[in-house]
């Protein structure tokens, strides 16, 4: 538990260091209305396969 305080704590204040004002999701995120590059589709963009595809199962 108090490591994922920490986990948590850690985010936070790196999402505010950053300067982001809002927590953005892909949930509900219209992929028809933007133009996905080649050899990629809306799942593997959510599933961030594409960054590490070794790592991200």
């Amino acid at each position: 538990m108090e490591v994922e305080n920490r986990n948590r704590t850690r985010i936070e204040r790196s999402i505010k260091t950053a300067g982001f004002y809002t927590m953005k999701t892909l949930e509900g995120f219209q992929f028809d209305e933007v133009t996905v590059p080649a050899g990629l589709s809306p799942e593997s963009l959510k599933s961030l396969r594409f960054i590490a595809p070794d790592y991200v199962k």
